[in-house]
């Protein structure tokens, strides 16, 4: 009989092996850099929650308030005190999806960066460390080119047309191709937020966001191992107590409406953040970073 130890190994090892799996893309699929222009290429934006305060449900639909009394026990969020990963992130792309009428501030988007992706070790700290790794390889290329003249190179757009002008963007090494992998990572991450609420388990969440997203750019191979983890995910409910700041707000009132309240605020600015450095790559480079089918 398998104890919890082995069993908790098991499943370590079994997680590493798909978060390995999607840094193996990087290397296997970068001819998909310079795909072909999709002249059906969509904006990245989440679906219309069904979840949130009943205000802003109502707000959506244009429809007037519910009664408050119809609001679910413990699924409407009560409080805004009770903090959580999403709230208490130091760099957010919340503040950054504000200005997004200006080229993306290179600086300002990579702390952004690198603040979600404590998300990992909120998570399982071993278990995603290859995948926390490959995220921050891509974030510290991007730096070291940024760094290499701070002025001239201040906006991701700056950095995108530097290498476009000399024909390097998409060469393996380049910023441009770093940007486009991570940005292609922050579209994997937008639609998992956007499915665990729905989805019965954090596995079915973690399925349906890598079939939106990078499962296209992957081979017959790395697709068939990704069904070896379905075991290694952690439940949802562990999943969500990772998000959390301090552990006794989890069996508060209103807790869970209040984590996913602030999940999806932090999402939809993700996502309006990653649909501007769509269209910058489409514009400035005639390259699509996500093809996705007609709306």
């Amino acid at each position: 009989m398998a104890t919890p130890r082995s069993v908790g190994v098991k499943a370590s090892l079994a997680l590493m092996l798909l978060v390995t799996i999607t840094l193996v893309a990087h290397t296997v699929n970068h001819h998909s850099v310079t795909g072909v222009i999709d002249r059906n290429h969509t904006k990245h934006h989440p679906r219309v929650r069904q979840h949130g305060s009943v205000e802003t449900q109502a707000q959506l639909a244009n429809v007037e308030t519910p009664n408050q009394d119809t609001k679910e026990e413990n699924n409407e969020c009560d409080s805004k005190d009770m903090d959580n990963f999403f709230t208490a992130i130091p760099y957010s792309f919340v503040s950054m999806a504000t200005h997004l009428d200006q080229p993306i501030q290179t600086e300002q988007f990579l702390n952004c960066c690198r603040a979600l992706s404590e998300m990992f070790d909120k998570l399982s700290a071993s278990a995603f460390s290859p995948i926390k790794s490959g995220f921050n390889t891509n974030i510290q290329l991007i730096n070291d080119k940024y760094l290499t003249d701070k002025k001239r190179y201040s906006t991701l757009e700056a950095i995108l047309k530097e290498e476009k002008g000399r024909n390097y963007h998409t060469s393996k090494g380049s910023a441009s191709t770093e940007l486009l992998w991570l940005t292609r990572s922050l579209i994997f991450v937008s639609e998992l937020f956007d499915n665990i609420e729905d989805k019965p388990t954090f596995y079915a969440a973690i399925t349906a966001a890598y079939e939106a997203s990078v499962k296209q750019y992957h081979n017959f191979l790395v697709r068939s191992l990704f069904s070896v983890v379905g075991k290694a995910a952690p439940s949802k409910e562990v999943a969500l107590e990772g998000f959390t700041i301090n552990k006794g707000d989890t069996g508060k009132p209103g807790y869970t409406g209040c984590l996913y309240d602030s999940m999806y605020t932090y999402n939809d600015a993700l996502s309006d953040v990653c649909s501007n450095i769509e269209d910058m790559f489409q514009k400035e480079a005639d390259i699509t970073i996500m093809h996705r089918p007609p709306s």
